[in-house]
């Protein structure tokens, strides 16, 4: 298991996307005895812009039904690592039986597919098992520019992948990557891959659909308000019965493919909103859903909360998403829950388009 741990672990070791290099400078790896034994992981320098992992380990005990915990985060100018973007928890057993297809998923099964010997559905080896049975394997794995859906911004990331077996969990192993993503200016002049330019990017809302309880809400409007040919605002309010007390989000990102069906892209998470306006959460997504809430809503205050909810004049500001997404089109669904066990408040669907910001031409005088 340790073995995957480190397969997944050099998803980011290093790559160059467009004229962006990620290089692994540094693993650590922590395995637990009771399952793991004989583990070695260590980085291989291939050249400048490349290194590679490679990953052993023994199990001495029959894994049956493991999850991975996966979290990244970015250092900033106080040289100190915040969360960024990725909190998620896998079934990787699921996913290997292709019974379960979270957002990671894809990149998950091509990278055990093509550089370990994780590629089997659970359970994972067996204390009588052969020894070809029991070796868990990673070798020369780096990351390809064919699974990173977006192009993160240049900086120090730290990648921790905490393996948990059974529920409730125990702890197998963790892997931490360091991965530096620069932009290797000099590689510019030694290679003939086309120049990756970034563009202005903009995103528009299309559509929006919202559903609620009728027993929470009530005189509920919900609508879409065009202001020019590359943007549109939302406008929502609604009157509240009973006050609302301890308010969860539940928040998901789709993308839509060539077969013209929509497939998870990314975000797959939950945070309770009152953490968020106390200031007791610090989730990356929950300050950007703060940033917004105070300059787009009355929902600016901490819970409980009552009477009347209003936004007016909400859009995407590409200034508050930290990545820039690929070109196509998103649909964005916001599952808003109330109290514990949660009772369902409402849900909102955004259609989005991702696209190059334009500038218009004017008329052209014949004349």
């Amino acid at each position: 298991m340790m073995l995957l741990l480190m397969l997944i672990a050099d998803l980011l070791i290093l790559s160059v996307h467009g004229w962006i290099v990620y290089k692994t400078t540094k693993i650590e790896c922590f395995p637990n005895a009771r399952y793991i034994r004989n583990a070695t992981c260590g980085i291989k320098a291939v050249n400048r812009y490349r290194s590679h992992t490679n990953m052993e380990s023994d199990i001495v005990n029959k894994l049956r039904n493991v999850s991975l915990n996966l979290q990244i985060f970015l250092r900033n100018s106080a040289n100190k690592f915040k969360p960024f973007l990725v909190n998620v928890t896998a079934n990787l057993c699921s996913i290997l039986d292709k019974r379960n297809f979270p957002a990671y998923t894809t990149i998950v099964m091509n990278i055990l597919k093509e550089v370990s010997n994780v590629n089997h559905s659970c359970p994972f080896t067996h204390p009588l098992s052969t020894h070809q049975q029991k070796r868990l394997i990673v070798k020369n794995l780096y990351m390809d520019e064919k699974f990173m859906p977006i192009v993160p911004p240049l900086g120090l990331y730290k990648i921790d992948f905490n393996f948990l077996e059974g529920y409730p969990y125990d702890d197998v192993g963790t892997v931490i990557l360091y991965i530096q993503v620069t932009d290797v200016k000099e590689f510019k002049l030694r290679t003939k891959a086309p120049k990756f330019v970034y563009s202005t990017i903009i995103y528009k809302t299309l559509s929006i659909e919202c559903k609620y309880n009728p027993e929470i809400l009530t005189n509920v409007t919900c609508q879409l308000k065009p202001i020019n040919w590359q943007k549109s605002v939302c406008i929502w309010d609604a009157d509240i019965p009973h006050s609302l007390k301890n308010i969860s989000i539940h928040l998901q990102l789709f993308k839509i493919y060539g077969a013209n069906n929509f497939l998870p892209f990314l975000i797959n998470t939950t945070l309770n909103m009152c953490d968020v306006l106390s200031k007791r959460s610090f989730s990356v997504y929950g300050k950007i859903l703060f940033t917004i809430l105070k300059e787009t809503s009355n929902i600016n205050h901490q819970c409980p909360h009552e009477e009347h909810l209003s936004l007016y004049n909400l859009y995407v500001d590409a200034r508050l998403v930290p990545v820039t997404l690929p070109l196509g089109i998103y649909k964005a669904v916001v599952r808003f829950l109330e109290g514990y066990p949660q009772v369902f408040i409402g849900t909102t669907v955004l259609n989005l388009e991702a696209m190059e910001k334009r500038e218009r031409r004017g008329k052209v005088n014949k004349n």
